[in-house]
């Protein structure tokens, strides 16, 4: 079964997307440490510095410590 991640699904679209006031597009290129990012799983999208990439680069840490999610829940963005 697949996991529907709508704001991951909204900026895959090409188009913006808004969290708290803020609005964001996905860039292209490979997510690397320092980048700006959406991750999303259960509690909706959010915007995070990328901190840590594990060995293997199938988690991605952010910054502020909270969860950590899976290489696939990330979308690397700009804010607009």
């Amino acid at each position: 079964m697949r996991r529907i991640y709508p704001g991951l699904e909204t900026l895959r679209r090409g188009e913006h997307l808004e969290i708290s006031g803020r609005h964001y597009m996905m860039i292209p290129g490979e997510i690397k440490i320092g980048d700006l990012c959406i991750g999303e799983r259960n509690t909706g999208p959010h915007a995070k510095i990328i901190n840590e990439i594990s060995k293997d680069g199938s988690i991605y840490y952010p910054s502020d410590n909270s969860y950590p999610y899976d290489y696939f829940e990330w979308i690397k963005v700009k804010e607009i």
